[in-house]
């Protein structure tokens, strides 16, 4: 799946090293939503998907959870912030063909 943001609107999100962080996503469905992360310093337009369909994959398990306990949210949770966790991320509906929702974090270190 590609995330393509073209005209999504950007929520900026700033944080320090080790804090946790919320990324925002409200869904206009109850169902699971993608999140995909790209790295603001990568140069290429590669995205890794950090949620499929509701559920945080393995590789992120440790650090990244979904917060869920609002009607129809979805928020991305990261602790232990780390400053290659920086970067656009995208909450996406409907496999990618619903709404979507873009936060850009800034990690500044210590």
């Amino acid at each position: 799946m590609r995330f393509h943001c073209t005209g999504s609107p950007v929520t900026e999100v700033e944080a320090c090293v080790g804090e946790t962080v919320t990324l925002p996503c409200h869904s206009t469905k109850a169902m699971g939503v993608d999140w995909g992360y790209q790295a603001s310093t990568d140069g290429d337009d590669h995205w890794w998907r950090v949620v499929v369909t509701g559920y945080v994959q393995e590789k992120y398990e440790n650090r990244f959870s979904l917060d869920k306990k609002a009607k129809n949210q979805h928020n991305l949770v990261i602790s232990e912030l780390r400053v290659d966790d920086q970067g656009f991320y995208t909450c996406v509906e409907d496999a990618g063909l619903g709404p979507r929702h873009r936060s850009r974090l800034t990690v500044h270190g210590l």
